[in-house]
């Protein structure tokens, strides 16, 4: 599935890859791995969808907050689990998909159960909301869509921030708001972009329901999530030093980029020694 990306590399520099050119190595790479954490991601949200569906049909507020209270236990961690997988690619984290997924399951499980309950209400409302004005006899005025939508981007706005907070630090409640404050306020525009991008795409999953629900596998959370975490990545890098508090705390999982000369001799010496081991064998099979 990667192969749907897939793109001609340019010469190896050793460095780290920039621009468009980053984000096609990135899809090219990470796709199959980015949809296998978007199923477990899918199945973590399966409770909120079905509660939410069950509270627009009965028209019910008393079935939507419990349900979306309970179910934001099990989907605050899986989607952080998500934003995990998102930012381990964008800095070249070693390690397998699954074994990954356990780390940050455990590691995010109890900073993003309250965020999760909160992300869930607030989604559900909005959802709620949207289809009590689509079956409203009477349309509403232009100051209540100016209100919804408004409410909506700040609420999509600082969840783009805390999301990934969450992934990458094990921060107090008030360092998290402290810092989605200092960090959006620092780069305004470009979280207002991420911010609108999120609440555009699901939006518009919503507003196509239910075709959408075939987009969800293929799609679903992970390429939104890649998307604003790769235009976001340099800023929080910037901010927080990921990269450099990596590389000080966890010196066996910093990158190392080969020029195309490293990497042809590398090629060599072990092809080399593939050879001698082949070699080997036989030998102690004649003899």
């Amino acid at each position: 599935m990667g192969k749907i990306f897939n793109v001609m590399p340019g010469p190896a520099s050793g460095k780290k890859l920039e621009g468009n050119a980053r984000f096609h190595e990135l899809l090219s790479r990470d796709t199959l791995r980015f949809m296998k954490v978007n199923l477990l991601t899918l199945l973590g949200f399966a409770p909120f969808s079905a509660g939410l569906v069950l509270a627009v049909l009965t028209s019910s507020l008393l079935v939507l907050l419990p349900v979306c209270l309970l179910s934001g236990i099990l989907a605050g961690p899986a989607l952080s689990c998500m934003y995990d997988c998102v930012f381990r690619s964008l800095r070249d984290a070693p390690g397998g998909v699954w074994e990954n997924y356990k780390k940050a399951w455990k590691q995010n499980f109890k900073g993003s159960v309250l965020p999760g309950m909160l992300f869930c209400t607030i989604s559900g409302l909005y959802c709620f909301v949207l289809a009590m004005f689509s079956w409203a006899s009477v349309s509403q005025s232009a100051g209540t869509y100016i209100a919804y939508f408004a409410g909506l981007i700040v609420f999509s706005l600082i969840f783009t921030v805390l999301w990934p907070l969450i992934a990458l630090f094990d921060q107090k409640p008030s360092d998290r708001i402290r810092n989605i404050i200092l960090f959006t306020a620092r780069y305004l525009w470009k979280v207002l972009l991420c911010a609108l991008l999120n609440a555009g795409y699901w939006m518009i999953m919503v507003l196509f329901l239910p075709w959408s629900v075939f987009l969800l596998p293929l799609t679903g959370f992970w390429f939104i999530v890649f998307l604003t975490s790769f235009l976001l990545y340099g800023p929080l890098n910037e901010a927080f030093g990921i990269e450099q508090a990596i590389s000080e705390n966890y010196p066996d999982q910093v990158p190392y980029y080969e020029t195309d000369d490293e990497w042809a001799e590398r090629r060599m010496k072990e092809d080399a020694a593939e050879r001698a081991r082949r070699f080997e064998e036989q030998e102690k099979k004649f003899s």
